[in-house]
């Protein structure tokens, strides 16, 4: 990529000047994983932004099982390798490491290319615990190792790798903020329907505000392997008012928060959730635990309302209190906005060009 530098003065005249600074090419690799849930959609942004932005981006994208596609996979990396200063391995799934990242990091090296690492997973203590030894000496082949969170740096560096934190990001610009001052309530559950996420806890925690407001409602968003024994759950605890929305595609996840007046977040494992931005970006007012990272991201009764994990009744009240405390809604609702521009897509592609560019002069 060529940038130019937009003017010098000449005399009394402002020319501009033509001078061309390289910057580095970078490939970007998205690991497929497991891509239950919407929280894809964040990436996928941020990857086709990086795009957009900086014509000196490849991406190569792995989705599904490689199993056939496996030799096509690997060709095109290395068709575009050569071309590419850096290569940026995004893993949020350690699920296909040995297939996928693995090779890449065999092959970057050998063309000797820039490594980077950013892993973006709650799933980390489990992986590093069973696998760690192993996979030391490929890990330890990047560059730079990126993770989200001190929450997330704190468990790499018990096992003695060292790694720089880059919070994620979105858009907020995709987002309508919209200041709450009330509650119906219309209540948002935007998480994967896996174990990790405890959605059970929050529809317990929605029967309790049942008891109080029958009017209320629960929008569960997303898919996961429990799927279908949480319609099972709420078919058997005769939970009515809730909606199963699946997976919501891109386009339509601003408008999933626009409906909605206040987010739930019940999971017992996280690390930086991509949903909790964005509930902030568009005004929602948010109860949640306070599991791994969330803590970093959000303070309690500032920008939200924050719980132990596991504790549905205490969900219940704090939602209850929401319902009751329009005062409160309001100063979250309006706080929230405020912490969800830390986050900003911009920030976070500035502090990427300065890795980018730090890796290229070493």
């Amino acid at each position: 990529m060529q940038a130019y530098s937009e003017s010098v003065a000449v005399g009394s005249l402002q020319v501009r000047e033509a001078e061309k600074i390289k910057t580095p090419r970078v490939m970007l690799f998205l690991s497929s994983g497991r891509t239950y849930g919407n929280k894809t959609a964040a990436e996928d942004f941020l990857f086709n932004r990086l795009k957009e932005d900086n014509q000196a981006v490849d991406i190569l994208e792995a989705r599904g099982r490689l199993d056939k596609g496996y030799g096509k996979f690997l060709k095109r990396f290395l068709r575009a390798i050569p071309g590419n200063d850096i290569v940026h391995l995004y893993i949020g799934s350690f699920d296909n490491f040995l297939k996928e990242v693995l090779p890449l990091i065999i092959l970057a090296r050998f063309f000797g290319r820039k490594i980077v690492l950013s892993y973006v997973s709650s799933e980390t203590e489990f992986f590093l615990d069973k696998w760690a030894k192993l996979y030391r000496p490929i890990i330890s082949q990047a560059d730079r190792i990126i993770v989200p969170s001190e929450y997330t740096s704190t468990i790499f560096a018990r096992y003695g790798y060292r790694v720089e934190i880059l919070p994620r990001a979105i858009d907020t610009r995709r987002f309508r903020f919209k200041l709450r001052s009330s509650l119906q309530p219309k209540i948002l559950v935007n998480r994967s329907l896996e174990l990790k996420n405890n959605i059970p806890c929050a529809l317990k925690a929605f029967k309790l505000v049942k008891q109080k407001y029958p009017r209320a409602e629960m929008i569960i968003a997303g898919q996961g392997s429990l799927e279908a024994a949480l319609h099972d759950l709420v078919k058997d605890e005769r939970i009515s008012g809730v909606t199963f929305t699946g997976r919501v595609i891109a386009e339509d996840i601003p408008a999933l928060y626009d409906t909605a007046d206040l987010f739930l977040n019940s999971s017992t494992l996280d690390d930086f959730p991509l949903s909790l931005v964005e509930a902030m970006a568009s005004g929602l007012p948010i109860v949640t635990t306070d599991a791994g990272g969330i803590p970093e991201m959000v303070t309690d009764r500032r920008d939200a309302l924050m719980v132990p994990i596991n504790d549905p009744v205490t969900l219940a009240d704090r939602i209850i209190e929401l319902i009751e405390n329009c005062t409160l809604v309001e100063k979250l609702s309006k706080t929230a906005g405020h912490t969800a521009a830390r986050f900003d897509w911009q920030s976070y592609r500035n502090s990427l060009a300065e890795l980018y560019n730090s890796l290229s002069v070493a």
